[in-house]
C-alpha cells in the first residue's frame, strides 16, 4: 500500500522540497475592498507591508501594490479599479495598523 502521508512532501506546498524553502516563501499581500456609493476603499494590513518599502501605483484601471522586502523576495498585488471611478482623485491614509485608499466615483 501506498499512502501519501508516508512521502516526506506530502504536506508541503507544491515546488518546496523542505521546510526551509516554505519559511522563505513570499506571502500575498492581503487586501479587503470595501464597496460604497461614492467610492470603493482597498484596505491593506500594515503588518503584511512592514519592514520594507512599498509602492502603490495607479497604472490605467489599476492599482498595484509593490512590496521590496530586504530579502529580496518581490511580492506584488495588483487590483481592478471599475469605470465610473476616477484614480486621479485617489487618497491614500495611514493609520496605525492599516493603509486605506479611497478610490472615488466620477
Amino acid at each position: 500500500m501506498d499512502y501519501s502521508y508516508s512521502h516526506r512532501h506530502y504536506l508541503l506546498p507544491e515546488g518546496c522540497k523542505d521546510l526551509i524553502d516554505t519559511i522563505h516563501m513570499p506571502r500575498e499581500i492581503n487586501v479587503d475592498i470595501v464597496r460604497r456609493e461614492d467610492g470603493i476603499i482597498f484596505k491593506f494590513k500594515l503588518a503584511d507591508l512592514r519592514g520594507a518599502d512599498a509602492d502603490i501605483i495607479f497604472e490605467g484601471n489599476y492599482l498595484r501594490v509593490i512590496q521590496k522586502p530586504p530579502d529580496e523576495n518581490r511580492r506584488d498585488r495588483v487590483l481592478f479599479v471599475p469605470p465610473g471611478h476616477n484614480v486621479r482623485k485617489a487618497l491614500t491614509t495611514y493609520t496605525e495598523d492599516e493603509v486605506l485608499v479611497f478610490v472615488p466615483r466620477c
